[in-house]
């Protein structure tokens, strides 16, 4: 197994379970988030304090009723790969249900994230609260 995907997958169960620790742990001190400029939290987030403001803003703004990954695409470089995820969530402020699925495309140095990129191929209706694109800066 790529020792990439390891880390991903711990920052993933660390996410779905709020370790902010294992979180920090994973990320690479360059780290960057890109998400779609067009969704509520969109813009590029720098560094762990990046991170944690987009992902509070994301979890503002939707619930995550399932996230499957389908495929992992591995590449050449050992440290860049591709996941498409099936996602499946719930607008907090009206309620609708939406779903989509998402190509991120991970990048690692050190053995730690430093990039995820995610691109939705069917951007759900929710894409802005109303807000501005959001930018984390460093």
């Amino acid at each position: 197994m790529n020792p990439n995907l390891a880390t991903k997958l711990r920052f993933q169960d660390a996410v779905e379970a709020g370790d902010w620790q294992v979180i920090g742990d994973c990320l690479h001190p360059d780290f960057t988030l890109e998400e779609p400029n067009v969704l509520a939290y969109g813009g590029t987030h720098y560094g762990y304090a990046g991170f944690k403001a987009a992902w509070e803003h994301i979890r503002r703004v939707m619930k995550t009723l399932s996230l499957e990954t389908a495929h992992t695409f591995y590449s050449e470089d050992p440290d860049r790969f591709v996941c498409e995820l099936n996602y499946r969530g719930q607008v907090l402020a009206t309620g609708d249900e939406v779903a989509g699925t998402i190509f991120e495309r991970w990048v690692f140095r050190e053995g730690k994230i430093i990039n995820i990129a995610p691109h939705w191929l069917n951007l759900p209706r929710y894409a802005s609260d109303g807000g501005t694109p959001h930018r984390s800066d460093r």
